[in-house]
Order: structure tokens, then sequence, then C-alpha cells
């Protein structure tokens, strides 16, 4: 692959603003996400070049959709960070949510990971992404689900359980709140 991305080492490239597609604001990327979305980026074309499958293209409009995250937070994050006085950036509160797909948070311990009290990390949060902190992990959630219905056979119940949700009627009503169809209306979608 050649382009833009290879022509520059990181640290050239994060001291340049980028302009996102839904901004003209610049977005000044720090050293660290410039190399993450560097290597992003790359793990899609190189995944293009070997074909457009399904799969392939479902896999890369994932990568797009994460690539846009890093930038939309990047550009929501003041110079300063929104938990900079707490010694925690929201990236890594994302982060820990990210990790815990698979699981369950509550509030209280997402609050304690960022160390504040719970209203100031709710409402800072909120400030940061549009979305309180538990309605943004349970949209992380239902993400995942969407990979796992286009990606796997496993069945609603399975995928439901497999992301923490001991009731697969709850989770089919919170999918079709967020995604505005049931989980076997997405999967039978025509994707691509």
């Amino acid at each position: 692959m050649s382009g833009a991305w290879d022509r520059e080492d990181s640290t050239d490239a994060s001291s340049r603003p980028v302009k996102t597609a839904t901004t003209s604001v610049p977005v000044t990327l720090p050293p660290d996400k410039t190399r993450q979305l560097t290597e992003l980026f790359q793990e899609g074309y190189a995944l293009l070049e070997q074909g457009y499958t399904l799969n392939h293209i479902i896999y890369v409009s994932q990568l797009a959709h994460h690539l846009a995250a890093i930038l939309r937070l990047c550009r929501l994050q003041p110079q300063d960070g929104i938990f900079r006085h707490s010694q925690h950036d929201i990236t890594q509160t994302v982060r820990y949510m990210m990790d815990r797909l698979e699981g369950t948070v509550t509030l209280k311990q997402l609050a304690a990971q960022a160390r504040v009290s719970v209203p100031h990390f709710t409402q800072r949060f909120k400030e940061a992404t549009g979305y309180s902190p538990i309605d943004y992990y349970l949209r992380l959630k239902i993400q995942l689900a969407c990979r796992h219905l286009d990606l796997t056979e496993q069945s609603v119940k399975e995928i439901s359980h497999r992301l923490g949700f001991q009731d697969p009627y709850y989770f089919s009503r919170l999918f079709k709140k967020i995604m505005g169809k049931s989980p076997s209306e997405y999967r039978g979608m025509r994707k691509g």
C-alpha cells in the first residue's frame, strides 16, 4: 500500500490537524492516536486488497466506524481534557467499557475507574459524548451484537447471553430501540 499514510512518520502526521467529514473543525491528533488510526487504516486497506468479499466489506465498515469514533473523541476533547483534573481521559473509560462488552459494568464502577463522583462523571461523560455512560455502553454492546449477527451463525439468544444479557427479550427490545429493527430483521437484511 502506498499513499500519504506511508510517506510520513507518525510524529509529522500528528503535528498537523486532520479535518473530519462531519466538521470543518481541525482535529489535532496525539501521536498514539495517529499510530492507532494509521494501523487501523492499513489493516482495512490490506484486507480489501485481498478481495471484496462480504466479510471483508463488513469488517472494513466496522473499522471505519471505529476510526470515526476515535476522530470524534479527539474532536470532542479539549486540549486540557475532559477528565484531566482527575488524571483520567475519556478514551480510557471507553476502552474500559469495550474491554467489558461481554459482561456488565455499573455506573458506580465507571465513575470509580474515572476517579470521580457518579454525578460528576455522568455529567462530564454526557457532555463529551452526547450519551449517558450506560446508554453509551449499551450502544457499544449492540454494535458488537451487530458484528456477531453479521459474521456468525450464533442465535440471538446465544449472542444476548454472550454480551451479558440474562434476558434475550430485553436484549431484543433494546436492539430494536437502538437499531430500528429486531435482531432477526437485522440479520435478514441484505448488506453490501
